[in-house]
């Protein structure tokens, strides 16, 4: 509607952020304490990772915010009439198309259709039944599989899971990323540690009971769904954890209400008090926010712009498709078919740079010199590699493809990684 307006994009960006903050806030009002709601809310929308992504343009932050009304909407009281399902329908396939990773709605729809079928008998199949008939549809026109955040090799899943044991490294990396939703509070290491051992004991506190009680919910069923995805999945990514942040917030402020209600024993009291404990985590969470690194837009950046200017006049003359770190940037102001970099050995990157039938590769990014993938790849084979042009911050070279095209789903070595 507006073109590359990004002050447009920024503010509707800013408002997904409103929107995540503000319905999963409702969600634990309407399903738990309002104060803790509040709490929720609050230490949500001021959560580093979430105010940064408000101004940048990514799919993450809408996806979550996208998660938390499909959330609302389906645990709201009333019949699974047909207002619902064309909600349900609607919101999901829109959270899907923006992040492959809201398949784990699929699931978790089926088994909340299962636990309620009393209720609302197969209503709740649905939009899952219009879900699998559209991506039917696409897949007859589009390579939809290209589409995910991985491409399913059953061999590559076998490998991960048991002879690599990946899950194991994914739960140890989440469990890392986790404390991020509790704030750092401190500007000492040592004392962020503490405080995250305490509230993370807090925060099993106050999930266990929670959980005990509402797991025929659509939220605990599509956190838990959620939460297997991530672990067999070969990626690792703090920001894939933000749909599960307003968990994790209200799990620490339910404890520490579960701890004043005990010591005190005056409920209205101990929810004030656990308010009050996240109103205390605001200025802190300011002063990191505030404090932290300053996130530059690469359409910002006069090299950029620069190297998007000779890729325009080149493409005037001639098909160009180049693997540049910020693909979507590149192809939205520019035109170009455009891909990121893929990860993997050498022998993997040169086939499916060959597969896609790219004609350029670029170097360079706004914090050091590129993917170390494709480096290794460059060094492997330099002879398929020739600069064509160069400024301060990035280098753009013809590559030549070769006969050893494969794709990661032909071969199990290149799909694991």
């Amino acid at each position: 509607m507006f073109g590359p307006n990004l002050a447009v994009l920024k503010a509707v960006m800013l408002l997904f952020g409103v929107a995540f903050a503000g319905f999963a806030g409702l969600y634990f009002t309407r399903f738990a304490d309002r104060k803790l709601g509040i709490g929720v809310a609050l230490l949500c929308a001021l959560s580093p990772g979430m105010v940064h992504a408000a101004s940048q343009i990514l799919t993450d932050l809408p996806f979550a915010a996208l998660l938390w009304v499909l959330i609302y909407l389906i645990d709201r009281p009333g019949r699974f009439d047909a207002g619902k399902i064309i909600g349900v329908t609607l919101i999901g396939a829109y959270a899907v198309s923006l992040r492959s990773t809201g398949v784990a709605l699929g699931p978790a729809l089926l088994l909340f259709a299962l636990l309620h079928y009393r209720e609302h008998g197969l209503k709740p199949l649905v939009p899952l039944a219009v879900w699998g008939g559209g991506l039917a549809i696409l897949a007859l026109f589009t390579n939809v599989g290209s589409a995910a955040v991985v491409s399913v090799h059953p061999q590559a899943m076998y490998e991960w899971i048991f002879i690599e044991k990946l899950p194991l490294h994914n739960i140890s990396q989440y469990a890392q990323h986790m404390v991020a939703s509790h704030i750092y509070p401190f500007p000492w290491d040592i004392a962020n540690d503490v405080f995250h051992v305490l509230t993370v004991g807090l925060m099993v506190v106050g999930l266990a009971p929670w959980l005990r009680n509402n797991y025929k919910r659509f939220a605990v069923i599509f956190a838990a769904c959620y939460v297997l995805m991530l672990i067999i999945l070969p990626l690792t990514q703090l920001r894939y954890l933000w749909p599960l942040f307003p968990f994790f917030v209200f799990g620490m402020l339910n404890g520490v209400r579960i701890l004043l209600e005990r010591l005190r024993r005056a409920p209205r009291l101990a929810a004030s008090g656990a308010l009050a404990f996240a109103v205390l985590l605001v200025p802190p969470a300011t002063m990191d926010v505030l404090n932290g690194p300053e996130l530059i837009d690469v359409t910002d950046v006069p090299e950029a712009r620069e190297l998007f200017d000779y890729l325009e006049e080149r493409a005037q003359t001639e098909e160009l498709r180049v693997t540049f770190f910020k693909p979507r940037t590149l192809g939205w102001l520019t035109g170009i078919p455009t891909m990121g970099p893929p990860r993997g050995e050498p022998h993997c990157i040169l086939g499916e740079l060959g597969r896609q039938e790219i004609t350029h590769v670029i170097t360079g990014n706004l914090r050091a010199g590129g993917g170390s993938f494709l480096r290794a790849a460059m060094e492997f084979s330099p002879e398929r590699f020739k600069e064509e042009y160069r400024n301060r911050m990035f280098t753009v070279y013809a590559f030549q493809r070769g006969p050893d095209a494969v794709t990661f789903e032909q071969s199990p070595e290149c799909q694991r990684r």
